[in-house]
């Protein structure tokens, strides 16, 4: 438990900082006298002015994701099958035509995902099925590529696009 001086006086220091009225009144500094222990959550609405010195590597939501990255992963793994002529060519992955086949359309493999949900990798039917994850997510049909898996330099940037929104 912490002593009361140190909380009055984090207090202190910090109503130094802000607007007037984001400062806590000598009641409720009064008032709060117990373990804080949970996580901070709430939102962060002061103005960030200082340098940003991070180096952040993360790549889940790539704002440089793009659709030409990912029709060139269909170009090069699916067509020969998902393209006139092939033998899943009810789904047709060639450029010009594949993004609206694909985003926002509902899978005939499973009742309720569409094949891509922008934003959204677990409600995407398709990325399931890249990650031979379909049967778990209530679907049917084979993993694809049905012969190798995807490069997880393909499967990245296929799901950094669609929690980018899918932007075509």
């Amino acid at each position: 438990m912490r002593p009361f001086w140190m909380i009055l006086s984090i207090v202190s220091l910090l109503a130094g900082c802000g607007d007037k009225d984001d400062t806590a009144t000598a009641a409720e500094a009064d008032a709060d006298t117990d373990a804080d222990t949970d996580a901070d959550t709430d939102a962060d609405t002061a103005a960030d002015t200082d340098a940003d010195t991070d180096t952040d590597t993360d790549t889940d939501t790539d704002t440089d994701a793009d659709y030409d990255a990912v029709q060139d992963i269909w170009d090069a793994q699916c067509i020969r099958c998902h393209a006139d002529g092939g033998s899943a060519s009810w789904l047709d992955l060639t450029e010009g035509t594949s993004y609206a086949n694909i985003v926002d359309a509902p899978s005939n493999q499973h009742d309720t995902l569409d094949l891509i949900e922008p934003g959204s990798t677990k409600d995407s039917y398709l990325y399931g099925k890249l990650e031979g994850i379909q049967e778990g997510m209530g679907g049917t049909g084979n993993a694809m590529p049905p012969d190798k898996k995807f490069s997880g330099d393909d499967r990245q940037v296929i799901e950094s696009w669609i929690m980018a929104g899918a932007p075509e």
